[in-house]
């Protein structure tokens, strides 16, 4: 089979994990995921041309709970960039917006707020329940905000994507110079990662499609035009509590998820290393 890394464009890769099931959603997917031998990324082969089929009832987009918003706002705020770095009435870009979380736990806060999201339903129903604009066209947003935006997010949204270069290109064209581009995405190269192997509920087969490690975006930072400043790793329970049940069942349990979701801050406390951030600056 051939083979194209989508950040260095070798055609030479090493096959890691083979015939992956969906162990989340069970979707009737399975793929193939390749290192490339020339930098080292992560990747699926063959990249899949469209994507939105894995996303048919993805839980990630449903609205939560209360007591899921509790936990979003507290124990997993870590992951999520902190609002208290930046000035007020600063400009903000939740890019990838997911349920609104971030954004809504974010409302309070003296920020001129936007987001993107590309499915056109689900950003009208996030538009309306936020208060905010979120676009789903990028020309739009960018006709919109071209050079003014003081900070990006993008809380694991680039694992999703397969064309990393255009995203980081798009960004650089929405920051103003200094603005900031923060991100957090799962740690390929983590003691979680290498526990759980193709069963790691961070792999998710078959939505995650690149897995950038610290390498990845330190050459990306210089190719267009930003800076890498820091580098943090997270704790992050899901990526254990997640996995526990594909270990013992075969599958993803959201009630055994719970039960285990304990024993994942735990891990996570004590080793935070399944997720890491990066903040970038536009040069």
């Amino acid at each position: 089979m051939s083979f194209n890394c989508v950040l260095c464009e070798s055609i030479t890769g090493e096959l890691i994990y083979a015939n992956c099931d969906d162990f989340y959603l069970q979707k009737p997917y399975r793929v193939n995921y390749y290192r490339c031998e020339a930098c080292g990324l992560t990747q699926q082969s063959p990249m899949p041309l469209d994507t939105s089929v894995f996303y048919d009832d993805y839980p990630i987009h449903k609205k939560k709970s209360w007591l899921f918003r509790k936990i979003q706002s507290t124990i997993m705020k870590p992951v999520y960039f902190s609002i208290g770095d930046v000035s007020p009435k600063s400009k903000l870009l939740d890019y990838g917006c997911g349920d609104g979380g971030f954004l809504e736990n974010s409302l309070n806060a003296d920020l001129d707020l936007t987001g993107f999201e590309p499915n056109h339903s689900h950003s009208k129903r996030l538009s309306k329940k936020l208060g905010i604009p979120i676009y789903s066209d990028f020309s739009e947003l960018l006709s919109n905000y071209e050079g003014e935006i003081d900070v990006i997010t993008l809380h694991f949204v680039l694992e999703h994507l397969s064309k990393p270069h255009d995203i980081f290109q798009k960004l650089f064209r929405l920051l103003k110079p200094g603005g900031i581009f923060f991100f957090t995405i799962p740690n390929i190269d983590s003691i979680e990662a290498r526990l759980f192997g193709r069963k790691w509920h961070a792999l998710d087969p078959p939505r995650h499609l690149t897995f950038l490690e610290e390498t990845h975006v330190h050459a990306m930072a210089l190719k267009h035009g930003f800076e890498l400043k820091k580098t943090l790793h997270l704790p992050f329970p899901n990526g254990f509590a997640g996995s526990l049940p594909v270990i013992f069942f075969g599958r993803f349990r959201y009630f055994l998820f719970l039960v285990c979701f304990p024993l994942g801050i735990i891990f996570s406390r004590l080793f935070p290393c399944g997720t890491k951030a990066y903040w970038l600056v536009k040069i």
